[in-house]
């Protein structure tokens, strides 16, 4: 028995198949980016394994990671044996116009618990972020950074057990959060 159908059916299995369509293309890309973090977490892994201290680990993790997200500035941030400060270790940095600069401004700087970015994300031991740091004021090295034409600042800790070891400080040249989320 052949039935035809009316334009009301077609039209609500069209739109059925649209939604079917619409949900495999996002599992398709949620796959991919599951693809890219797996792909950045083992390249990173094999990176660190591979340096020779904990310096060139660092500077490993920077550069992976900003090279894969086109993220154009990390550096680390460490407590000093005395853990009362951050001081700045390795950095990672891009070709653009202004980084030198910024990185400069960025070599004397300390940070106490809770203090900067560094300090919130080393006290707090969770992550921390300023969608624009050309208009936080307190943010030291604004200038330099409208400069640079970064606007974002992202900071992780590196925790082992309840011990923050180290900050790492990220500076996308525009705010994607979902992107950024995504991969902490």
């Amino acid at each position: 028995m052949n039935e035809e159908k009316s334009r009301e059916e077609l039209l609500a299995e069209l739109a059925e198949m649209r939604r079917c369509l619409d949900g495999l293309t996002a599992s398709e890309a949620n796959l991919k980016l599951l693809q890219e973090k797996t792909l950045l977490l083992e390249r990173t892994i094999i990176a660190v394994n591979e340096a020779e201290n904990m310096d060139a680990a660092f500077f490993a993790v920077l550069w992976k990671i900003c090279s894969a997200t086109d993220w154009v500035y990390g550096e680390v941030w460490v407590p000093r044996p005395d853990g009362k400060l951050l001081e700045r270790s390795p950095v990672w940095y891009g070709t653009a116009a202004g980084l030198g600069d910024f990185s400069a401004m960025s070599e004397g700087l300390r940070f106490a618990p809770g203090e900067g970015l560094p300090g919130r994300a080393w006290s707090s031991k969770k992550h921390v972020w300023i969608k624009d740091v050309t208009q936080d004021e307190n943010f030291q090295r604004a200038r330099a950074a409208k400069e640079a034409g970064i606007k974002t600042e992202l900071a992780v800790p590196v925790l082992a057990k309840d011990e923050t070891l180290a900050v790492l400080v990220f500076y996308p040249k525009s705010c994607n959060w979902p992107q950024m989320h995504c991969l902490i």
